[in-house]
């Protein structure tokens, strides 16, 4: 009778491994019967398979008890049994092996178990004779393959790959079927169906020269087994190997080139991003949305590997200094809310604070108490919009999305119900209609005591539309503080947005709290109903501007269908203003509240069908990445790709990239002052600079991590490659001429250099 010891799958699969490793590791004489089939041809290199039957039995059995001596028992009662009842028929009590050696062309790769962000692992089928098991392939320490703006992990010219075969049967014929990859600039599968007979012979007798030599190439390319445990912890965004103190390792921490964390699991880790070194440890990117509890993968450090499993807590925030991490959060506090400041004065912000000014004249005479309480409950709907906001943009990177502020204007849907609620107000504001109170209350030339908690509610509105409004616009220190705010822990994000708001709101609250400056404004009267129908022409325009956006997200058509939900909206909003009152006749009443719903599902049917549609054209042509370096005209826009950056890098060549999005309405003002003027034209001309455009109206992962890369996640954001310079220079939200000329005169200068000395006479 076989007693069976049953052992968790994972913790056996890393006890295996352990036992293994030692065995291949460990000193003493081994005899090795061997077999090699092959070569076997593929299109850009050959396989070969060795068959080995390892010894001694003596050492095997002495690497075994001491990590399971346990099962090793086990196993010798199961050989005895099995050569008993068919002497001669099986192997003997030692591990059998067969290791496929794959000798690649120059320059081409293959992939390891995780090929990283591209790529396929070798997969294998084996169809063995009576009483073995399928092998288990131990896996090669890999090397980094990085192909801008990838990285990928795999074998270079020759990998010897071992399967060990855990139980022993009979002789016999076998059918193994390998597939993997050969890539360079193209990836190629490679399919070899190899065929043999299963050794069982004298395990003394070496039947191949050169078995041996390959043999000692395939234990030396395994990792070792890292003898300390780690201890792992993560939060949204990075996961943390810390090493005890006692292993030694980080005696040896170089450079993130020679100092690297292989993870097992491709779907954990940010391969692209940048691993740092800590004191005791190492920090490793994750994807959006990785949550590990455990992770088993491959340490290298300073040229020697190691495997290793570590658990994961789960913790907040992976701070490598509260000192710095507290510093750091009090700077970008004071960053956002500097930008929520400015905000006020960005053109998104325009069409709201107009409505805030007069919002404010319409409190003159108020006492100093409820005049705070209005201001108060104002910049509360603020910041708690700016909150929500965070928050959901906080879910929706956890749950694995690609994006950033102003991720909401991404949405067609979203942009045609600011449109038809934009129209709404206006009309309102026009007194098309009126519903007691105007829509929002924003406008309402009289919020007395009688109004009470309606004026409240509509204080808190106003202010939910200004962030909603507000929200496409990046203004000076904004652009920093979000980036920051999204690399963080949520309670970090949600601060550094919370002081955003403030920024944002803190003028109509300072107003509350000094009634004085009210004084500036004239004294409430008829002329405010005029006032208040002139700032329908601002939220109109906000409407036009958003018409184009939608426009340029999905197409004219769509565009067309949405300014016709607007007109039937106003033709509602008309039949209820003028029919739908407490004094006009009941029939009227009935006929213009059926037209009017007719009109409004109208309305809901074409905003609906103009949100579906999708935009076939792009405004800029795309260049083939693929070409060694694109023809260029410096000062024409080229579609951005992180592969075509690289490629102007490396021939040298001056890069601009514009990442922009239609709803940015700071990023249009940018261009139509700044970025698309002539003189600034010239200046690409005369630098040679290839100007490349990121358009991000619609959602784009690529472009939301380039933004990550730079610290960034809105937009505008300016980046400027200088050959030679390995980081961009990043320029403000808010450009002028002169703060491009002044960017660019270190390009200015070289030119200016290299036509003195072309001009230069001959001796």
């Amino acid at each position: 009778m076989v007693r069976r010891f049953i052992i968790p799958g994972f913790l056996h699969s890393f006890l295996f491994q352990i036992l293994i490793s030692a065995y291949l590791l460990g000193a003493g004489a081994t005899s090795i019967a061997a077999e090699t089939l092959g070569p076997y041809e593929s299109s850009h290199g050959r396989a070969y398979l060795h068959l080995l039957n390892v010894g001694s039995e003596h050492d095997t059995r002495e690497a075994e008890a001491s990590e399971n001596r346990t099962q090793v028992e086990a196993d010798e009662e199961t050989s005895k049994q099995r050569e008993q009842e068919s002497p001669g028929s099986t192997l003997p009590a030692h591990e059998f092996l067969a290791i496929l050696e794959i000798q690649l062309d120059e320059g081409w790769h293959t992939y390891w178990k995780n090929p990283g962000d591209s790529g396929t692992a070798l997969q294998h089928r084996w169809k063995l004779p009576g009483g073995w098991d399928s092998p288990e392939l131990l896996w090669p320490v890999p090397e980094r393959i990085e192909t801008e703006p990838l990285m990928t992990y795999g074998y270079e010219n020759t990998v010897r790959i071992p399967f060990v075969f855990k139980t022993r049967g009979t002789g016999g014929s076998f059918r193994v079927e390998l597939e993997w990859l050969e890539c360079a600039e193209v990836c190629i599968p490679a399919r070899i169906e190899i065929q043999g007979q299963m050794p069982y012979g004298n395990e003394n007798e070496i039947a191949d020269a050169g078995a041996e030599e390959t043999w000692n190439k395939a234990r030396t390319s395994l990792p070792a087994n890292l003898e300390n445990p780690l201890q792992g912890t993560a939060d949204s965004q990075w996961l943390k190997l810390e090493l005890p103190s006692a292993s030694g390792l980080t005696d040896h921490w170089r450079t993130p080139e020679e100092t690297y964390a292989f993870l097992d699991d491709p779907t954990i880790v940010h391969h692209a991003g940048k691993q740092k070194l800590l004191d005791q440890g190492i920090l490793i990117p994750l994807q959006p949305g990785a949550r590990p509890e455990k992770v088993q993968g491959i340490l290298k450090v300073d040229g020697q590997a190691y495997s290793f499993v570590a658990s994961v807590t789960r913790v907040d925030s992976i701070a490598e200094s509260n000192n710095n991490s507290m510093l750091e959060l009090l700077v970008y506090s004071g960053l956002a809310f500097l930008g929520g400041l400015i905000l006020n004065l960005m053109p998104c912000v325009l069409p709201v604070l107009s409505l805030k000014v007069f919002h404010l004249m319409s409190l003159s005479g108020e006492s100093r108490k409820r005049l705070f309480l209005y201001t108060g409950t104002y910049s509360v709907g603020v910041v708690l919009s700016f909150l929500a906001l965070s928050g959901i943009l906080i879910a929706l990177r956890s749950a694995g999305e690609q994006l950033g502020w102003g991720f909401h204007l991404q949405s067609s849907g979203f942009l045609v119900f600011m449109i038809l609620f934009l129209s709404l107000f206006a009309f309102n504001l026009l007194g098309v209609f009126e519903i007691g109170l105007s829509l929002t209350s924003i406008a309402a030339p009289e919020i007395k005591s009688d109004h009470g908690h309606r004026a409240l509610g509509s204080a808190f509105l106003s202010g939910v539309l200004a962030t909603v409004v507000a929200s496409p616009c990046t203004a000076p220190f904004m652009g920093s503080a979000i980036g920051f705010a999204l690399s963080q822990s949520a309670i970090v994000t949600l601060t550094v947005f919370f002081f955003l708001g403030l920024g944002l709101a803190s003028p109509f609250l300072l107003a509350g709290i000094f009634p004085v400056t009210l004084k500036a404004f004239p004294k409430p009267g008829a002329w405010m109903v005029r006032f208040k129908q002139l700032l329908a022409f601002p939220l109109l325009a906000t409407v036009g501007w958003l018409l184009w956006v939608l426009g340029n997200q999905t197409s004219v058509n769509g565009m067309t269908l949405a300014l016709f939900a607007v007109l039937l909206l106003a033709l509602a909003s008309y039949l209820y203003g003028s029919f739908m009152q407490p004094f006009s006749h009941k029939i009227s009443n009935y006929v213009a509240a059926t037209l009017m719903i007719f009109f409004l599902l109208m309305a809901g049917g074409s905003g609906f069908v103009s949100a579906s549609m999708q935009d076939d054209s792009k405004t800029i042509p795309p260049i083939n990445a693929g070409a060694d370096l694109p023809e260029y005209v410096p000062g024409q826009w080229m579609e951005f790709s992180p592969a075509l950056v690289q490629r102007f890098r490396d021939a040298n060549v001056p890069v601009f990239v514009d990442f922009t999005a239609d709803w940015c309405l700071s990023c249009q003002v940018n261009k139509k002052t700044v970025l698309h003027t002539e003189t600034i034209t010239r200046l690409f001309q005369r630098t040679r600079t290839a100007t490349i455009q990121a358009d991000w109206t619609n959602e784009d992962p690529i472009i939301s991590r380039e933004l990550e890369k730079l610290g960034r996640n809105g937009v505008p954001v300016y980046a400027l490659y200088i050959p030679g310079e390995d980081e961009p220079r990043l320029l403000p939200e808010i450009l002028t001429v002169g703060i491009m000329e002044e960017a660019f005169e270190p390009l200015t200068n070289i030119n200016k250099q290299q036509s003195g000395e072309s001009q230069t006479p001959l001796p």
